[in-house]
């Protein structure tokens, strides 16, 4: 649980979620999105990968030489934050949840619930 909230506590990983969120994408196509190097994004697809947050979809051949990863984000636990108080509260995903949050986020218009 630590190593998750010390990941997700960097700006960088979430400008990278917010990437992943719009489609799945290679480190490359990350680096370039986001003006960064493909090294500093594969180590945070490392680290990402490795605590449940995004996956490895599938491999893209592209001419010569090895194929390109293409990640996305795991169907993984909602963190839901409590900035005021510093509650914190990581629910396990399912279909319901997610309706019922898009629910309240489409009725509410990302005003405070």
């Amino acid at each position: 649980m630590h190593k998750i909230l010390k990941i997700i506590s960097k700006e960088t990983v979430w400008l990278i979620l917010e990437q992943l969120s719009q489609n799945n994408q290679t480190p490359t196509d990350l680096a370039k999105n986001l003006d960064m190097s493909v090294a500093n994004i594969d180590k945070f697809m490392d680290l990402l990968e490795e605590v449940g947050i995004v996956v490895k979809v599938k491999k893209l051949k592209k001419g010569p030489g090895r194929p390109f990863t293409v990640y996305g984000l795991a169907n993984g636990p909602i963190f839901i934050v409590d900035f005021r108080n510093g509650r914190k509260c990581i629910l396990p995903y399912d279909d319901k949840l997610a309706e019922e949050i898009k629910s309240l986020l489409e009725r509410y218009n990302g005003e405070n619930i």
